[in-house]
């Protein structure tokens, strides 16, 4: 007696729904999957060339120019500046491999059109291994003393926008002048160290 073709319909609507499930729940894990922290500066690295501390507070994002999940954390970062430009300077520091071209793409075009950010090509990742940084989208934000007051992500998930602990954090630091009940997040991005993973993930 041959299987009845409701029973077939039955049994590939139950796999395709196991199917989807799957898959969403893989989907659910890459977005919580959290980059390596790291071991952020404590102070401003005394070996660092980036411009010299001001009167302001600093805050340097690290970003990898092929990382696909670091475009939510340009974009936080434009959000941010919008409240925060008046209390902060701000850069962000894009990892530059042998390819000189990789510091053209569209993250560094989205960092450039925000107001009152700097820009700055690190050749070789030199200067995020100064401040200890590993992954793309990490924020350090340092006192005007140099001081670290955070360190961590400014998004709430790998590739997705929206209020985080990192930016609430340090917006709290910038407006009350106080070091930020949040001090470290998590950082959702691609590696810095290992460029050629960002470079496979399609961009």
């Amino acid at each position: 007696m041959g299987i009845s073709p409701k029973t077939i319909a039955v049994a590939i609507a139950v796999a395709w729904i196991g199917f989807i499930g799957a898959g969403f729940t893989v989907l659910e894990r890459y977005t919580a999957d959290a980059g390596a922290f790291g071991t952020p500066a404590g102070a401003w690295p005394v070996t660092t060339t980036l411009p010299a501390l001001e009167a302001a507070p600093r805050l340097i994002v690290f970003a990898h120019p092929h990382c696909p999940c670091t475009r939510a954390s340009i974009r936080e970062l434009e959000r941010l500046m919008r409240h925060a430009q008046p209390y902060v300077t701000a850069d962000v520091l894009f990892i530059q491999p042998d390819d000189s071209s990789w510091a053209d793409s569209d993250l560094w075009r989205m960092a450039e059109a925000i107001p009152g950010v700097r820009l700055t090509a690190d050749p070789g990742g030199q200067e995020s291994q100064k401040f200890g940084i590993m992954t793309s989208g990490h924020a350090s934000l340092y006192a005007a003393d140099g001081t670290l007051q955070f360190s961590g992500g400014i998004t709430p998930a790998r590739g997705h926008e929206g209020d985080s602990r990192g930016k609430a954090a340090i917006l709290d630091y910038l407006r009350q002048e106080a070091r930020a009940v949040t001090d470290a997040s998590a950082v959702f991005g691609c590696s810095l160290r290992k460029p050629e993973r960002a470079a496979s993930r399609g961009l």
